[in-house]
Parts: structure tokens; sequence; C-alpha cells
């Protein structure tokens, strides 16, 4: 039996890592010039990162959805949302350019794999009987 404040908290974290991730998309756009100058790179250049980030994000939403069904959905998107985390502080302490742009795009796999199964009603609605699935 979970505690009556659990679903509600459930939600609230799930609601949380969606808005990272959708956040962390768009993190970089803004601080472009000030990548390619920290980085010594053209802005074209530096622009990369957000299209590394992308692709990531994207392509890998795919792969995770299985895994969700094979190891929990929650479980999944808590291992996303660590392996986020990991990823964002391995960009705060890139030393380079191409390390930065590799940390970006493993950030992005995970961040795109935890804000959209973040952003499944399936992670919730899975832990209810069918008949209390729209009453949290």
């Amino acid at each position: 039996m979970t505690a009556p404040g659990a679903p509600r908290f459930t939600i609230f974290l799930l609601s949380l890592a969606a808005f990272a991730s959708a956040a962390s998309m768009r993190v970089t756009d803004a601080m472009l010039p000030r990548l390619a100058t920290q980085f010594g790179v053209g802005l074209a250049q530096a622009a990369t990162v957000i299209t590394v980030f992308a692709v990531a994000y994207g392509a890998l939403q795919v792969a995770f959805g299985p895994l969700g069904d094979r190891f929990g959905k929650l479980r999944v998107i808590s291992l996303a949302c660590i392996g986020a985390a990991a990823s964002t502080l391995a960009c705060l302490l890139a030393p380079g350019y191409s390390t930065f742009v590799a940390a970006r795009l493993v950030a992005g796999a995970f961040c795109g794999s935890a804000g959209r199964m973040a952003r499944s009603t399936d992670a919730t609605a899975n832990r209810k009987p069918m008949p209390n699935r729209l009453m949290l």
C-alpha cells in the first residue's frame, strides 16, 4: 500500500522531469555566442551542439519506450534522469569543444528519454486499477 500523497508526489516529480527535459533542449540557444567565444570556434560550429542534442533527443526516444515496458517506466525514467544530470554535469566540466559536444550528445539521449516518458501518462496510469485511473 502506498502513502496517500505518493501518486501526487510522483506526478510532481514526473512533471519536473518533463520540464527539465524541455528546458535543457533550449538552454544552449541563447548561449551560442558565449560558447563560440569560450571554445574558440565559429558561431556555426558552436551551433552543432544544438543539432547533436536534438538528434539524440529524438532518436533515443524510440529505444527507451521498449526499455520502459521491459524494466518498468518509473525505473527507466529515474535512470534517464540520473543520466541526464550526470551528462549535464559533464557539459559543465568539459575542458574543450569536442568533449562538450560529446557530453551534449549523451545529455540529449537521456533528456529525450526522461522527458518523453515522463510526459506519458502510462507511468502513472499503470499504477492504479482501471476504474480509478482518472482519479489521482
